[in-house]
């Protein structure tokens, strides 16, 4: 009796523990702390829902991430003259002697370059040199220039006035023509505009001719004052140093890349007919 007492006593106690536990509230989380403390805010929240590296949550991205791997160019496809297995001594040498040449051309073609670059910036220091002596001519090749360019303008613009003169005129010939009403008054009125067309065009003959000889004067004269500079170039004697070791440079380089160009050839038959050979 004493011990179902005990059982009882200890199952009651059970339950008032149980629930003395149901009533107590739920710890609360830090960051609740934290809005307790900034006022109880209870809006919706602000977090961000990705993860760190910008993925969301449950993104199921499959997209491929970048690689890392060094990337390796393919090795450049041996070339006719470039050692091959099973070539022998004789090939080997052949070949070699082809791209000797080919590569004394490369470096003539290089260094000739080079010199006809110096050469021609010699020249131009030549010429630089020499402008305030033809500064005067060229002055007087611009002057007469400009002069024959107003010229030739005032001639247009005469002749062009001539026409314009009889435009009135033309005009009435051909309304009248319009207008007759009878062979006599048309055909009257026909003679008229032959007459004022052949006026029109004796007032403007010795126009058009003025234009023709003034352009062919200011022509020559421009063509004496060209003249003139270039002789005054040409008479310099650095200029005239300059552009003849010019001259020489390029027909040296001519001849010297003819030369390597048939060694080039000379080579590579060599080699086709060692090979024909089975060498």
């Amino acid at each position: 009796m004493l011990k179902f007492s005990r059982l009882i006593t200890l199952t009651a106690l059970c339950a008032a523990l149980a629930a003395a536990l149901m009533t107590c509230p739920a710890p609360a989380r830090a960051h609740d702390d934290d809005d307790d403390r900034s006022g109880h805010n209870s809006g919706p929240s602000t977090r961000p829902t990705t993860q760190p590296g910008g993925r969301r949550d449950n993104d199921d991205d499959h997209r491929p991430r970048p690689t890392t791997k060094p990337t390796t160019r393919p090795a450049p496809r041996p070339g006719p003259f470039d050692p091959a297995p099973g070539d022998s001594a004789a090939i080997l040498a052949d070949k070699q002697a082809v791209r000797d040449a080919q590569a004394k051309y490369e470096a003539d073609a290089k260094a000739g370059r080079a010199t006809l670059d110096a050469d021609y910036a010699a020249i131009k220091a030549a010429l630089d040199a020499l402008k305030p002596t033809i500064a005067a001519l060229e002055a007087t090749l611009k002057a007469d220039r400009d002069a024959l360019r107003a010229q030739l303008e005032a001639d247009r613009k005469a002749i062009n006035d001539a026409r314009a003169s009889f435009k009135d005129i033309l005009s009435a010939d051909y309304a009248a023509i319009r207008a007759a009403t009878t062979d006599a008054a048309r055909a009257a009125a026909k003679t008229k505009l032959q007459a004022d067309l052949a006026a029109l065009s004796a007032a403007i003959k010795p126009l058009v001719q003025k234009l023709e000889d003034d352009a062919k004067a200011g022509g020559a004269k421009l063509a004496a004052d060209a003249k003139a500079i270039q002789a005054a170039v040409t008479a310099d004697p650095a200029v005239a140093a300059a552009q003849a070791k010019l001259k020489a440079d390029q027909d040296a380089l001519r001849t010297l890349l003819t030369a390597d160009a048939k060694a080039i050839a000379d080579a590579i038959a060599k080699l086709r007919a060692d090979q024909q050979a089975g060498l």
